[in-house]
């Protein structure tokens, strides 16, 4: 944490007091730049808990960028637990924000999203983010990395990601988990219609397709599992129809009679 704490050091501020570096006109300079700036200005406003989990995701992202603009030739597998430090990153980011105009959280967030294009970072974190993609600044912010992903090279992953945040949510919210006792399937609902129109924003229209597709058989098939293990019992998973629907729009005629059939 060394590194972090002689990086803020080092650092000169503006006249508001944050943390201020000039740019440059180089761009692999102005990215770690900017990186720095937000993250350094963020972390000053947390508590030293959380300052820990920043110093930490700083140094890994700091590496991640390093091999990215090739300025370290090794490759770059982080291990389990440098996946969970980022994750607990991103999401006291997020979950701090409380302004949609907040700068320095978009910046981290995008740099953050470009690491998960370049392959750097696992696209499973976009888990992370959907989470709080009520938030006008994360929905923005994941409308070009949906886009980057919804074609057919990848799209398989992207519904992957979808589907695994859609269960993960419908099944804590369900079973009342701590954490998740505020959380109605409403709120499932509504933030199921903001990835709809993500995802219908996105450009290429086969991957569009390809993603819709898998994310209504693959839930489909979730919601009927236990239904038709159990016909004769109201099954609580029956109401995942509903966020299905919230997402029909993504549907062409043709691929929702498909699916019916």
């Amino acid at each position: 944490m060394e590194v972090f704490r002689r990086t803020i050091l080092k650092v000169p501020t503006n006249l508001k007091n944050y943390f201020y570096i000039e740019r440059s006109e180089n761009i692999v300079e102005n990215t770690f730049n900017t990186f720095l700036n937000a993250m350094l200005t963020t972390s000053s406003k947390y508590d030293p808990q959380m300052t820990n989990i920043c110093e930490t995701a700083f140094l890994i992202v700091n590496d991640l960028l390093r091999v990215r603009f090739n300025l370290d030739e090794a490759n770059y597998i982080l291990d389990d637990d440098q996946n969970l430090k980022l994750n607990e990153f991103i999401f006291s980011l997020c979950n701090n924000c409380e302004y949609n105009d907040d700068l320095n959280t978009l910046r981290l967030v995008e740099v953050f999203i470009q690491l998960i294009q370049d392959g750097l970072i696992e696209m499973n974190h976009l888990i992370t983010l959907l989470q709080f993609v009520k938030k006008e600044l994360i929905e923005h912010a994941l409308g070009p990395v949906f886009n980057f992903f919804c074609k057919k090279e990848t799209g398989d992953q992207l519904s992957d990601v979808i589907n695994l945040y859609l269960v993960y949510m419908y099944e804590n919210i369900i079973s009342q988990n701590s954490g998740f006792k505020n959380y109605t399937l409403k709120d499932l609902t509504n933030v199921a219609t903001i990835i709809t129109r993500i995802l219908c924003q996105c450009m290429d229209q086969i991957g569009k397709r390809l993603v819709s597709t898998n994310i209504h058989r693959h839930g489909i098939q979730y919601a009927m599992n236990d239904s038709l293990s159990n016909p004769y019992r109201e099954y609580p998973f029956k109401q995942f129809f509903w966020i299905l629907i919230s997402m029909c729009d993504t549907l062409i005629p043709y691929d929702a009679q498909r699916l019916a059939s």
